[in-house]
């Protein structure tokens, strides 16, 4: 969804801070497994860093939504748990 975006919207602004609320709540919706959403905000990521070298990223997360697992058996908390170790592991806290 974001990644279409990033050329036009994002990326022509040329902006010195984003403030990206990542994309925990339509992957938990949608039942995508934790290695396509750590992979997900892992191209984002590269990409940003990549076309705005000097723009400083904030990760936020979105208010929590519910403690219901989905089809995968996974919660909110397993999504929160999963962006903050490839944060964590990308050394961008």
């Amino acid at each position: 969804m974001l990644e279409g975006k990033l050329n036009k919207e994002v990326i022509q602004d040329n902006p010195d801070l984003i403030i990206f609320e990542n994309s925990l709540i339509n992957n938990h919706y949608q039942s995508l497994s934790l290695e396509q959403t750590e992979k997900d905000l892992e191209n984002i990521m590269t990409k940003l860093q990549k076309e705005l070298p000097n723009a400083k990223i904030l990760i936020i997360s979105p208010n929590p939504n519910s403690k219901m697992e989905y089809s995968l058996g996974l919660n909110y908390l397993d999504y929160i748990q999963a962006f903050e170790q490839v944060i964590k592991t990308n050394k961008w806290a």
